[in-house]
């Protein structure tokens, strides 16, 4: 009897810090594409596809760019000019 008890609080144990990390891991920023920045949207807002742009990162550095339609979208969008494409394998 008291070896199912023991079985029983290790259980128990395990099902908690399953719980445990599983709402941590919820919490975590997501990592990976999120897309261009809503600033990169805006600054070809009222230009046309291979019109220059310019985006300011949060770090106060301006980009150089161009107004270009990415791939799996309809909207113009700043890509700035050494950004590197990753080409499909």
């Amino acid at each position: 009897m008291k070896l199912n008890k023991s079985l029983i609080n290790v259980a128990l144990m395990g099902f908690i810090c399953s719980a445990t990390f599983a709402i941590q891991a919820d919490d975590k920023p997501q990592r990976g594409h999120k897309g261009p920045p809503q600033e990169a949207f805006d600054a070809c807002a009222n230009n046309s596809q291979g019109d220059s742009c310019e985006v300011i990162t949060p770090e106060q550095e301006t980009l150089s760019g161009t107004c270009r339609i990415p791939p799996r979208s309809e909207q113009l969008v700043c890509v700035p000019d050494n950004h590197k494409r990753r080409d499909k394998q």
